[in-house]
């Protein structure tokens, strides 16, 4: 549908809402206001955003836009392109809450009974459940045991200033028992400011043994050169329970210090690791060497190994371990190598110990100063 400009919402205590199946352009601005909720569901995970504001968005307080679900496959997802610049206002949302996978399902990575769900990281009591998608790209729904339900998805793709004072959320649903795992958000933009937040966190729940894993968050700016006007603390893909941690990566225009990436859910320790790299990421002797990887509190990662059982080696820029919870691991079933404050870079070569030591696994070639944006 094509319509010349958006103006949705309703008096006090009213309610309004626009659903659009299928593909949708705003030629002009588009105002959702209080009592307004925009429901997108089109998508495209491998090309440009089937929704279009022409000029500004504004989401005001009270205003929501979101996506259709909870469900049991990928049916729909926020996938936004504003032509100018786009404004979440105190109060106002864009929100995939508890909008992802129905819990139970394990063909994608969900728990059952008694079992928590895996996204970003291993499940709580079942670590065979493998974490599946991509760091630098999430378009994925979280996963969710019994009851409850995963985060959906939201891609925003804006020309201009993107400024949030209210809210950009997938976050995992919850019940006392059980909590959904995180799940994406990817956002391109000029600029990100603004006093509100960006998460994809699991539904934290009292009974810790079934919660699931954070999510995936990806923020790429075009023209500012670092993040000072929205900071690291205000973007968050874990709660603060002791679960497998999500994957926030933020990448500035031009940074001679390269992207960062963060792992880390803010618990004391965590018996849960986040699986590191991706395949969907692609080659990992390439894609990640302008990557500054930060494991902070609670965060623990694990590197495994090929189908061939041969240890990976993977080019990061750096690597620094922020806490004393800070755990690394060659394998999610190995005995801790590195735990604790520290910090590699500069062509150094980083040996993760297995086992009973005597197999080394070269988890990193930290590369010295590499050109940004190199692929090799």
């Amino acid at each position: 549908a094509t319509i010349g400009a958006l103006v949705l919402g309703a008096g006090v205590g009213g309610s309004a809402t626009l659903t659009a199946s299928g593909a949708l352009t705003v030629c002009g601005d588009a105002d959702v206001r209080s009592g307004g909720t925009l429901v997108l569901d089109a998508y495209d995970d491998f090309g440009p955003a089937p929704n279009v504001i022409s000029n500004d968005l504004t989401v005001a307080a009270g205003g929501t836009i979101t996506h259709s679900g909870p469900a049991a496959s990928e049916n729909a997802k926020v996938h936004l392109a504003v032509f100018g610049g786009m404004t979440v206002e105190e109060g106002g949302a864009v929100s995939a809450n508890g909008k992802g996978y129905t819990g139970g399902n394990p063909a994608i990575a969900s728990g059952g009974y008694m079992c928590g769900a895996a996204h970003a990281g291993y499940a709580h009591a079942d670590k065979s459940i493998e974490p599946y998608g991509s760091i630098f790209c999430p378009t994925n729904w979280g996963a969710s045991p019994v009851y409850v339900s995963g985060g959906g998805a939201v891609h925003l793709a804006v020309a201009g200033n993107l400024t949030v004072n209210g809210e950009i959320s997938a976050d995992g649903s919850r019940d006392s028992f059980y909590g959904g795992c995180g799940g994406s958000v990817w956002i391109e933009c000029a600029t990100l400011s603004g006093s509100g937040t960006v998460s994809a966190r699991e539904g934290r729940t009292t009974h810790t043994n079934y919660a699931g894993s954070g999510g995936r968050i990806a923020v790429y700016q075009r023209l500012a050169k670092d993040f000072s006007a929205f900071p690291k603390s205000r973007i968050l893909a874990s709660d603060t329970a002791p679960n497998s941690a999500g994957t926030v990566y933020l990448e500035a225009a031009g940074s001679a210090e390269g992207a960062w990436l963060y792992i880390e859910n803010g618990a004391a320790s965590s018996p849960y690791a986040t699986k590191f790299p991706m395949e969907a990421d692609g080659d990992v002797a390439k894609r990640y060497v302008n990557v500054n990887l930060v494991l902070g509190k609670g965060g623990w990662v694990t590197v495994p190994r090929d189908s061939s059982n041969i240890p990976q080696e993977i080019r990061l820029r750096s690597l620094s371990m922020t806490s004393s919870t800070s755990i690394l691991r060659g394998d999610r079933s190995g005995v801790a190598a590195q735990q604790g404050l520290g910090s590699r870079r500069d062509g150094e070569r980083l040996g993760v110990q297995q086992g009973s030591g005597q197999d080394s696994l070269a988890l990193a070639r930290l590369e010295s100063h590499p050109k940004v944006g190199t692929s090799d």
